[in-house]
């Protein structure tokens, strides 16, 4: 009996925690969706863009290409006339 107790208390309190994160998200979604609509600044608009985007990269793995590669070794491409 004591088992089946702990179990379901167990249960009861993940599903809670679920529940929980799933309104947060919900409402911070929106907050954020109703600040972006009423926000004037754009400095504070390219800011959370950019956090939001450094974020991603982050979460991907993703490196963005600073430059371009150059061949130094003078092997490129050869002009012949």
């Amino acid at each position: 009996m004591r088992l089946k107790l702990r179990v379901t208390k167990k249960i009861t309190n993940y599903l809670f925690k679920i529940m929980i994160k799933t309104i947060k998200n919900y409402m911070l979604t929106k907050l954020f969706m109703d600040w972006i609509e009423t926000e004037k600044d754009v400095e504070k608009l390219v800011l959370t863009k950019q956090l939001i985007q450094q974020h991603q990269n982050k979460l991907t793995g993703y490196k963005p290409v600073i430059g371009f590669k150059v061949d130094r070794t003078g092997q490129g491409q050869i002009n012949e006339l």
